[in-house]
């Protein structure tokens, strides 16, 4: 799960102001927290009440009725909409509070892949009472499709599988391909050449250096295994 929990979330929210506001006034307050912002945890939150630097990709009023406002947002894990309303009370002079809120997309899941609880409970009772498990078979994912669009990947050959089922890290000489722009400390998941997922390693090395290594006929480390999975 914590492979998910820090990747990129969009919402729409409502936000409740104390007293009426235009639209010009709401764009403007909203203009300052475009981007990298400072925000600090609500009260409420189950994490350390420290300031912290969270993106805001997006930021856009679709509708405002009275004194609500109901506006989408793109950020980065970890940002609290609900302190983003109580600060964007502040900058308008008015207050203002989280009314509602709906996640859209989070870490490459949408709605569209998304079931109620109560269609979950009668594809468990059919695969449990019936033995009729169709019901479960399009709504739980594999580890491979769940992670798609999260992880950056890098594809191993068959001499490599074992020793990294067995505790060892991935060297360069056992990487078949990889995907561009990985960061060094980034994490990945490691597939094998029919795309199973072998595991979840941490980058040594950036991709660009693995590669000129590669080149100059260099060995060593390239990736640190931090969870098997295979």
């Amino acid at each position: 799960m914590r492979y998910f929990l820090g990747e990129r979330k969009k919402y729409v929210c409502v936000m409740r102001l104390n007293e009426r506001k235009s639209a010009s006034e709401i764009e403007e307050a909203f203009s300052h927290f475009r981007g990298k912002i400072y925000q600090k945890p609500p009260l409420a939150s189950a994490v350390a009440k420290k300031l912290r630097v969270r993106e805001v990709f997006g930021l856009n009023v679709l509708e405002i009725e009275g004194k609500d406002v109901l506006f989408e947002c793109d950020v980065e894990g970890g940002f609290y909409v609900r302190k983003l309303c109580t600060d964007a009370g502040e900058v308008l002079g008015c207050g203002a509070e989280m009314f509602e809120l709906r996640r859209v997309y989070a870490a490459g899941f949408t709605e569209a892949k998304a079931h109620s609880l109560q269609d979950l409970s009668d594809a468990l009772w059919l695969w449990k009472e019936k033995g009729d498990a169709s019901g479960l078979d399009g709504m739980v994912l594999n580890l491979e499709e769940a992670l798609e669009k999260t992880l950056k990947k890098v594809v191993v050959d068959d001499g490599a599988i074992k020793p990294i089922s067995t505790g060892a890290n991935l060297a360069i000489p056992g990487i078949v391909a990889m995907d561009d722009f990985i960061s060094k400390d980034e994490a990945v998941q490691v597939l094998s050449g029919k795309g199973e997922i072998i595991c979840f390693a941490r980058a040594l090395h950036s991709s660009k250096e693995i590669v000129q290594m590669e080149k100059q006929g260099k060995g060593g480390l390239a990736f640190d295994i931090e969870r098997v999975i295979l």
